[in-house]
């Protein structure tokens, strides 16, 4: 048993080396990619669109002509297919046809005519980084009545092929469309940036402010970064503020296989209780994004076709998160560990139903059922989220009265004597040999008298006085501390004037006297003097010194 919590703390040792060893591959083949693909240019934007959805044929795996309406799936025999049609007409001197092409290679041919090329050549070094791209193909006025041909090549779903919903319209109505149709998207991914900018602030604030470690809301702020990251990158959105499809792609690519990492470690932190089987799982989904990353850089394998992989990995992650919280569940039987579990049993389904889309669905339709699983999960995590925040920061409130209650005089809200005896320590330790002290030892004259005549609570009034004089008297270069019944100290670091501090004494007891039935005489006495040596002997001469000059005041007083 002894062995288990060091093997644990050198897994977690081993998935975070893995992690920046990914990082580090992930960084190099962004920016390659981004030096590699060259940008599409995107300028323009505006107006309506026309839908240009039949009329298109396709040869059959029997080889015969078969009509076809789009968007469709048709199954082909080899790995691509050739739509056919002929240019209609128009009046306007160009037009563009226009579709979302989704991870397939293209290339549209007007009378044999090679017009747009959009495949696996172009991406140099890094193949199949397709992605998603805005295919658009200018027409002029004489292409009118030309027969086209679009050739789509597939390399993932060797059997089926995609044909995207087809537009034929200006250029302006198509990028008007396109954006609108992306818009939702847009404005979901926005939200989960606010929310995640939200909670890395709260993790910074309980950090530096409240020096408290929250590692749950840093998970959580990774997490749902990640997501949106995603979300934007798979969706089209982004063809309209970064023109280099294949390195979004590669982005996409990333950011989905990192998902998984921070949710199981938000999953952990929640529970309180380290879990081996989430340390193995996190390490295994690392070495997935790790050998994946060296397979796709040296030309092994495309991303594409690794890609189940990654997908039976996510299936374990969420099966590993469910008997993690389903045994959470039964030991803690919380209500706030019920919402949570609900959250992710609801992220596990959707997410099955996102996987089942993508290997059998048209278009990216997979992405809409990932985002209500993922908004389901973000409600359960802001609630878990909270609740813990507000756990940790009672703990800390609570803790913080705690430690002013122990050090601080309850009656007069004054230092106490274990304040008191700290703070000598930390002078004497801190305190450079030469460097000046003032002591002032101040009693309250009558203490005995009133609380026998009078009573003690008007004993503790005059104990209340006395420390608002002091304060008064001393305020902003003292600091007071009630070390006895009657009997307070002053510790002054820089004393500029005796008479300044005796004089607002002096004046302080007068305003209070001329306010209040029991009057109050405060007897008080100076030293100061000088650190010398490493032995604390010096400043209890020094307060024993001032304690001497106090009670002669306190006589001469009496005279």
């Amino acid at each position: 048993m002894e062995g288990l919590p060091v093997r644990e703390k050198g897994i977690r040792g081993i998935w975070r080396w893995i992690l920046i060893f990914t990082a580090v591959f992930m960084a190099v083949l962004l920016v390659l990619t981004a030096l590699q693909a060259g940008p599409m240019d995107f300028s323009e934007k505006n107006s309506s669109v026309y839908k240009w959805d039949t009329g298109w044929h396709y040869n059959a795996k029997d080889g015969a002509e078969q009509t076809c309406r789009v968007p469709s799936r048709i199954s082909i025999s080899e790995g691509s297919f050739i739509l056919r049609q002929r240019v209609p007409d128009f009046l306007e001197q160009e037009k563009y046809l226009g579709f979302l092409n989704h991870y397939q290679q293209v290339e549209v041919f007007i009378d044999g005519e090679s017009r747009f090329r959009y495949t696996e050549e172009q991406t140099g070094r890094f193949r199949s980084m397709m992605g998603n791209t805005l295919c658009m193909i200018k027409l002029n006025r004489e292409d009118a009545g030309k027969d086209i041909a679009i050739r789509f090549e597939v390399f993932f779903r060797d059997m089926q092929g995609q044909i995207p919903v087809i537009y034929l319209d200006s250029r302006e109505s198509l990028f008007l469309h396109f954006w609108m149709q992306e818009q939702p998207k847009l404005i979901f991914c926005l939200v989960l940036l606010v929310l995640s900018a939200g909670l890395f602030l709260l993790w910074l604030l309980l950090r530096v402010r409240e020096e408290v470690r929250v590692s749950s809301v840093f998970h959580a702020w990774v997490f749902i970064l990640v997501s949106a990251l995603w979300i934007l990158t798979d969706s089209r959105i982004t063809i309209f503020f970064i023109p280099w499809p294949r390195f979004i792609c590669l982005l996409s690519f990333y950011a989905f296989y990192m998902i998984p990492i921070p949710m199981l470690s938000f999953i952990g932190e929640v529970c309180g209780r380290k879990s081996a089987m989430l340390d193995w799982m996190r390490t295994i989904l690392a070495c997935n994004v790790l050998v994946q990353s060296l397979l796709y850089l040296a030309g092994v394998c495309k991303l594409m076709h690794m890609l189940p992989i990654t997908h039976v990995l996510y299936g374990a992650a969420i099966i590993c998160s469910v008997l993690y919280m389903a045994k959470e569940l039964r030991s803690s039987k919380a209500q706030y560990a019920k919402i949570f579990f609900a959250g992710v049993f609801f992220l596990m389904l959707m997410a099955a139903v996102s996987l089942l889309s993508f290997y059998t669905g048209v278009g990216s339709r997979y992405a809409m059922y990932y985002q209500l699983g993922l908004m389901g999960f973000m409600c359960a995590l802001i609630c878990m989220t909270i609740r813990q925040v507000n756990e940790i920061l009672e703990d800390r409130t609570g803790d913080r009265i705690l430690e002013e209650l122990a050090y601080m005089d309850i009656m007069t809200k004054l230092g106490n004597r274990s304040a008191y005896e700290i703070r000598l320590q930390k002078l004497q330790e801190t305190m450079t040999p030469g460097q000046e002290l003032s002591v002032v030892m101040a009693d309250l004259n009558g203490l005995k008298k009133v609380n026998d005549t009078l009573g003690h609570k008007a004993g503790d009034e005059m104990i209340r006085g006395c420390a608002k004089c002091l304060q008064e008297a001393f305020c902003g270069f003292g600091e007071i501390y009630r070390i006895g019944g009657d009997e307070f100290l002053v510790l002054l670091g820089h004393l500029q004037s005796i008479r300044t501090w005796e004089a607002n004494l002096k004046d302080a007891q007068e305003k209070y006297n001329s306010e209040h039935k029991v009057k109050i005489s405060i007897a008080a006495g100076l030293a100061t003097g000088r650190k010398a040596g490493a032995s604390d002997q010096w400043l209890h001469e020094l307060i024993g010194q001032a304690d001497k000059n106090m009670y002669e005041n306190k006589k001469n007083s009496r005279e």
